[in-house]
């Protein structure tokens, strides 16, 4: 039996070793920080604080004596050595007809387990090995069938109030009893089984039914800190039983969940425990224990959860200052995590165009005033009557401080009518809870159907001209941006040949005496209209449309 030592790794702080209370198991408890991360900014103002902690146990070690653990054939026991190899259990075997029971040996293993056909009696000071074993807190099977020594046997179990009274070679199952080896096991069978006699501090947990008589077949004590079960019949483990209809061997579901809790009850597993009663959290100085709503244990998971929220710019401690194992084993060096909490969402303000109002240019470029109290922003977008930006986007730029998004620079406009900017905008805290997010949301107006500017350029008013044909040039510039719609620029000229006789001329680039220069959202127009000596000329601008079919004058 050995004594494990064992070290509990404080993950990325310090190394701690401890010797385990428990004889003939080794374990201890380690721990780690999970989250949050040291010395950073968090926007959570419910930021929980989580540490690892957890058991660590060595893997249990079994003697086979006399028994075929290592046979691949029908009968051999290979497969269940597989099956508990892969649950941890490391399985040596030996022959009892080359070894010698003694203390020495029995403190290297977990669990010693005797097969039905060992080909001698133990000695007194053997038997008194075993014991000294099983008290210490050793688990002991002990595995036997209707041709087995029953003198032999008893020999090595009476001490645990287990003998062995005779067998019978017929096939029998196995009434169980509740108990953790039967856990989620429904029957066990046996062919050519050994009947079992119990006496304190034994009980019988499986029993059969021959002759009218009730009879013992799985037998489990408890004695000093080791526990012993005796089993009726061997061949509930061989790895293929020829007679399926009889018996299955290891590969029957209930057989291989009969040795999963028989294995894991002989090593003791339920005393490998964090015991959660035993844990300490000091937050911001104050103690704490498991009874804290606030402190929650789930899957190796020690988590605090605030209540109330932490504060706005507070500096947190949360210290895992101990706990202990169902070992005995105590974690007495501190853990501890610190960080920093700021609640605060970016600002976002100075918005142009501002809520509410409206403007004639279809290419006004949208800003707004973006900031952040403590943290640094991270990720902005701008969405504008559903099209979406960020400042990877063509025309829009973040400087941190102004986002601007300027329709120029993407090759676009704005519509005429309501336009809807909105602004995300993220912070770079860890996103455990949620970055600080803001969202702002406004609107203006676009109206290109403002009054264009126009202006005469010559003639100038009550001027004289000598020439035959009037020259008027006049200018027209749209206020919105919007390209002027030449085909629709009408006027009408009134040539006064005496007081009575006057000449009314429509005006329009249809006329073809009207010209232009420039283009897009202003133009200069010019027009040649014939004169003769003595008239009086008034040439008045009826009506100007943009492309957008906007009257922008009169």
């Amino acid at each position: 039996m050995l004594i494990h030592n064992c070290k509990i790794s404080i993950v990325l702080i310090w190394w701690v070793l401890c010797t385990c209370a428990i004889y003939g198991l080794g374990g201890g408890i380690e721990a780690e920080k999970i989250s949050p991360t040291d010395s950073l900014i968090y926007s959570c103002e419910n930021l929980p604080v989580e540490f690892k902690l957890w058991f660590i146990h060595t893997d249990p070690k079994i003697l086979w004596i006399n028994t075929p653990i290592n046979n691949t054939g029908d009968y051999g026991y290979s497969i269940l050595r597989d099956t508990l190899a892969g649950r941890g259990f490391q399985n040596d075997a030996e022959n009892l007809g080359s070894i010698t029971i003694t203390d020495s040996l029995c403190n290297e293993y977990d669990i010693i387990v005797f097969g039905y056909n060992i080909p001698r009696d133990l000695t007194v000071s053997e038997q008194n090995a075993v014991v000294n074993f099983v008290s210490a807190g050793g688990g002991l099977f002990v595995i036997t069938e209707y041709s087995s020594g029953t003198g032999r046997y008893s020999d090595i179990t009476d001490d645990f109030g287990i003998t062995y009274t005779g067998g019978i070679d017929l096939a029998f199952t196995l009434s169980l009893d509740t108990h953790p080896i039967t856990d989620g096991v429904s029957y066990i069978k046996g062919n050519g089984i050994m009947k079992i006699g119990v006496s304190s501090p034994a009980d019988c947990i499986g029993d059969f039914s021959y002759l009218f008589s009730t009879y013992c077949g799985l037998a489990v004590s408890e004695f000093g800190s080791g526990r012993v079960c005796a089993i009726f019949d061997e061949l509930l483990f061989v790895n293929n039983y020829p007679y399926p209809l009889i018996l299955e061997g290891i590969t029957d579901s209930e057989h291989t969940q009969f040795a999963r809790n028989l294995f894991d009850w002989l090593a003791r597993t339920e005393l490998t425990y964090l015991d959660t009663a035993s844990i300490r959290v000091s937050v911001n100085g104050t103690t704490i224990d498991i009874h804290d709503p606030r402190l929650t244990y789930a899957d190796s998971i020690l988590t605090f959860t605030p209540s109330p929220d932490w504060a706005e710019i507070e500096t947190v401690t949360v210290c895992l200052d101990s706990a202990a194992d169902g070992l005995g084993n105590t974690l007495d060096t501190v853990l501890c995590t610190y960080f920093i909490v700021d609640k605060s969402t970016p600002i976002i303000n100075n918005m142009v165009p501002w809520e509410g109002s409206e403007i004639s240019d279809s290419l006004f470029p949208i800003s707004a005033e973006i900031t952040e109290n403590f943290c640094d922003t991270i990720f902005i977008s701008i969405t504008v009557n559903g099209q979406y930006f960020t400042p990877d986007s063509a025309g829009c730029s973040y400087d941190g401080h102004w986002l601007l998004l300027d329709p120029v620079e993407f090759g676009g406009s704005w519509d005429s009518g309501d336009i809807t900017a909105c602004i995300h905008a993220e912070d770079i805290c860890p996103d455990s809870c949620g970055s600080n997010i803001a969202d702002t949301c406004w609107t203006f107006t676009v109206d290109f159907c403002s009054p264009a500017l126009v202006w005469m350029e010559c003639p100038t008013t009550n001027s004289f001209v000598s020439c035959d044909t009037a020259k008027i040039i006049f200018g027209i510039h749209d206020t919105t941006g919007i390209e002027i719609d030449t085909t629709r620029i009408y006027g009408t000229i009134f040539n006064f040949h005496s007081e009575t006789e006057i000449d009314t001329i429509p005006v329009s680039v249809s006329e073809a005496l009207l010209f232009f220069s420039g283009s897009g959202d202003s133009i200069i127009s010019t027009l040649y209209q014939p004169v003769a000596d003595g008239d009086s000329v008034i040439f008045q601008l009826d009506s100007v449309f943009n492309e957008v079919d906007c009257l922008i004058y009169p």
